[in-house]
């Protein structure tokens, strides 16, 4: 199977939970027999050097945009009058979707997995993709 994994930060390194179960998601799908391609952000919190994630997670493709998604004060003070949620806003990037966007058009995976929360604006704008699913 083509499997398209999506998060919102590099698993490596192994230092927490989440981490953790997604590196090991992404080992256990690979080992599986399956193509499996990671997109995610990679953040400057936790930034991941192309090295570090070559050598860690050869076993899947991964694809990264970077991302700063430190919090502003006066864009979460804005955001008090949007409705919307500060914490999500951050984790969208036009870039990042607009290549997530080519990536889904131009491949054909078998299963898409949305890993958390915090990845869902990464697909928000890729709705018409999802169909009558939603």
């Amino acid at each position: 199977m083509q499997i398209l994994v999506i998060g919102n930060r590099i698993p490596w390194p192994l230092r927490d939970g989440g981490a953790l179960a997604t590196f090991q998601l992404l080992e256990a799908l690979s080992k599986a027999g399956n193509s499996v391609t990671y997109f995610s952000y990679n953040t400057q919190k936790h930034h991941v050097s192309e090295q570090d994630i070559a050598e860690n997670l050869s076993f899947c493709e991964v694809i990264t945009v970077p991302l700063n998604a430190e919090v502003k004060p006066l864009n979460a003070l804005k955001n008090l009058f949007s409705g919307g949620s500060y914490f999500l806003e951050r984790y969208y990037d036009v870039e990042a979707s607009a290549l997530l966007t080519n990536v889904l058009s131009e491949r054909n995976f078998d299963l898409v997995h949305i890993e958390g929360l915090y990845s869902f604006p990464l697909v928000s704008k890729q709705m018409s993709w999802w169909g009558d699913i939603l």
